[in-house]
């Protein structure tokens, strides 16, 4: 899909639950890749849909409903322009 969304979500999770989430959240349709980081976020993924209509479903009734899942940011990808493919 030429005209498709990337982003990248960045979840805080509750104390401890930062592997669940990411398999969680790894499970989800869309989502190519979830992965524990340290920082101030928990768990990093990324995500390609069709539009942003269908990344704002994955957030609010997929992503924001796991349990342990707090506070995700989303940024959305405007350019791409690298040397290998991060979304499969």
């Amino acid at each position: 899909m030429e005209n498709e969304t990337l982003a990248l979500v960045l979840i805080k999770t509750e104390l401890g639950m930062a592997a669940q989430v990411a398999e969680a959240v790894s499970g989800k349709e869309n989502v190519a890749w979830a992965l524990v980081v340290t920082g101030p976020y928990d768990v990093v993924a990324a995500v390609k849909v069709p539009d942003n209509q269908e990344l704002g479903r994955l957030i609010i009734n997929r992503i924001q409903k796991i349990d342990g899942v707090s506070n995700p940011t989303t940024l959305v990808g405007v350019h791409i322009n690298i040397g290998v493919e991060p979304f499969p």
